[in-house]
């Protein structure tokens, strides 16, 4: 079957991909499989059905490489219960954006995405997004994307929290592209980062000079926007 590539929200996306499989619940049997996945959590209910079947069809997520995620707090339960599904049967994903997945006071939660995370064979580009009044701490995250220190390849952080532990995706042997916006605590000192972007950030001026004199000619691209007041001397 040709792939398909479905966006929306829940429970709208799961019906459309539903009637691309014949308007037939169990077709979830079938050999379909999906490629990308962009969903959206919203205030709808959805058939619990649905997790059961996919569940146990271990070929419908088999292919899937595109996977971008967003939720409310409403809809933690039947989040955590398909990032277990993923974890089991989508191996594979390249690509994995959250937005707005508010987990600091959910550790169910949090440990299903770290979970999630380590579950991927091949993980290239991993971006977290928070909103502007919920930044989010990263440090379960970032230990969970050392898993993919030999895929990881490009990172985008947008209103979160660090910790020292940011130091840690150093090890990431291929990490490439690295894109920092409107987060706290901002402390870099990776040497081999082909692409730089640090917008809306406080962060201490001499750890500029110092990527720049350990990346050398390796950096290719750098963009820095920031106001006076973010920019400190050590």
């Amino acid at each position: 079957m040709a792939s398909k590539i479905f966006k929306g929200d829940m429970p709208e996306l799961l019906e459309k991909i539903l009637n691309h499989l014949n308007n037939e619940i169990y077709s979830l049997y079938s050999r379909a499989t999906l490629h990308k996945l962009d969903l959206h959590y919203s205030n709808y209910g959805f058939n619990t059905e649905i997790f059961y079947l996919l569940e146990y069809n271990d070929q419908f997520f088999s292919r899937l490489q595109d996977f971008s995620f967003s939720l409310i707090p409403d809809y933690t339960e039947n989040a955590i219960a398909l990032l277990k599904i993923l974890a089991n049967h989508a191996t594979n994903i390249s690509s994995l954006k959250l937005e707005k997945v508010y987990y600091n006071d959910e550790p169910q939660l949090l440990n299903a995405i770290t979970h999630f995370i380590k579950s991927q064979e091949q993980l290239k580009q991993f971006g977290l997004f928070s909103g502007e009044f919920f930044p989010m701490e990263t440090h379960d995250i970032i230990s969970a994307l050392k898993s993919q220190k030999l895929s990881l390849q490009e990172v985008t952080f947008e209103n979160c929290n660090f910790d020292a532990e940011f130091e840690t995706l150093i090890d990431c042997e291929n990490l490439e592209i690295l894109r920092i916006r409107f987060c706290i605590d901002v402390k870099i000192l990776f040497a081999n980062i082909n692409t730089l972007e640090i917008i809306g950030c406080s962060i201490d001026t001499s750890y500029m000079v110092q990527i720049l004199q350990k990346s050398g000619s390796l950096l290719q691209r750098l963009k820095f926007e920031t106001t006076d007041d973010e920019v400190w001397k050590k």
